[in-house]
């Protein structure tokens, strides 16, 4: 097995793209808010999008961005959600810590003038019903090394 250390922003793009991880920008969970949508599973958030500044935006960041992160050719910042689920089914379907982490992160954007990428669980790795066997290598390739996350 791979071991990733996190104190190499390489290790970490590495450990993100081994296991298809998915970042999401906080921007796209903005637009989930203004639009009053609850969060999406990765299978649906997959081909989503959204439009900011009249531009049309991914709500993943790709992995080649976030190599270039490493690179540091792309300025980001990346923050980690730990959270309880609300239900079995849905982490948050009030949309409760929706809100609070789309404007915390609205916050930390414009005071730092950076986009901020966030891991967070249930967009960003494969959720049950896993139909294909590359999301389920996929999720179980995840969940081996979380403790990175």
């Amino acid at each position: 097995a791979h071991r990733y250390d996190l104190k190499e922003p390489h290790a970490l793009a590495q450990f993100l793209q081994d296991a298809d991880i998915r970042l999401i920008r906080a921007k796209y969970l903005q637009d989930l808010v203004r639009s009053k949508r609850p969060l999406p599973r990765r299978q649906e958030v997959e081909s989503e999008g959204f439009e900011f500044d009249g531009k049309a935006e991914s709500a993943l960041v790709s992995h080649a961005e976030v190599q270039n992160w490493a690179e540091g050719t792309r300025t980001a910042t990346i923050c980690s959600v730990s959270h309880a689920w609300e239900t079995k089914e849905h982490p948050d379907p009030c949309r409760y810590q929706l809100e609070l982490i789309a404007d915390r992160a609205a916050w930390y954007e414009a005071a730092f003038e950076t986009e901020v990428w966030i891991f967070y669980d249930f967009m960003s790795l494969f959720q049950y019903e896993r139909l294909f066997s590359e999301e389920e290598r996929s999720f179980r390739a995840a969940m081996a090394n979380m403790h990175i996350m």
